[in-house]
């Protein structure tokens, strides 16, 4: 209890007993009055301290909950971050090795035709497609780069540049895909047309 409310339960006592008509108050009666006030006040403290310390371990309790709920949608984030960057280095290496390795496989291939004379009228379509592959091998290419630079722009801050970088890499990865996909449809046009 404090001192306010000590004053204020005395104030309130002495116009409760002028209500009721005492002039006088006797020293012992005041004493024990004030003895009692003494009692009260030492438990409301002890009442008090209790009351803080619930207050507190309430508080505490609720913290930590919330803490470990941010740590768990870190950790959520964090996984699913790890999965996405794993399945993209999967995406960037499949563009490389299927562009590139056509590419080896169409010049072995030319290589080896440019002996046989009637074969030779397949060469031009050939090397469309060998170039169609290549340029596939180059958009996987560009596609790693603009990966570190948006990882780069996302380090320092950058958002909006992050966002842009990691768009274009995107895009660079699908437009190997399809560089793939026409230059395995040219080669087959190609082998059709000299069958």
């Amino acid at each position: 209890m404090n001192a306010k409310k000590i004053i204020d339960e005395i104030e309130a006592a002495i116009r409760s007993a002028e209500d009721e008509g005492v002039e006088h108050i006797e020293l012992n009666n005041l004493k024990a009055y004030l003895h009692e006030l003494k009692e009260y006040a030492a438990e409301q403290k002890e009442i008090d301290a209790i009351q803080t310390q619930r207050d507190l371990t309430f508080y505490e309790a609720k913290n930590a909950t919330r803490l470990e709920h941010y740590k768990a949608k870190v950790s959520r984030i964090s996984s699913g971050f790890q999965a996405v960057i794993i399945i993209g280095q999967g995406a960037l290496k499949s563009c490389s090795l299927i562009n590139g390795g056509a590419c080896f496989a169409l010049l072995a291939f030319i290589g080896n035709i440019l002996t046989k004379p009637n074969a030779i009228s397949m060469v031009p379509g050939l090397s469309k497609a060998l170039l169609i592959f290549a340029s596939g091998v180059l958009f996987a290419a560009i596609a790693a780069g603009t990966t570190y630079l948006s990882q780069n722009a996302y380090e320092t801050k950058h958002r909006k540049a992050a966002t842009l970088f990691q768009r274009l890499s995107i895009s660079m990865v699908i437009l190997s895909y399809i560089a793939f996909l026409a230059g395995v449809v040219t080669a087959y046009l190609t082998f059709n047309q000299w069958i």
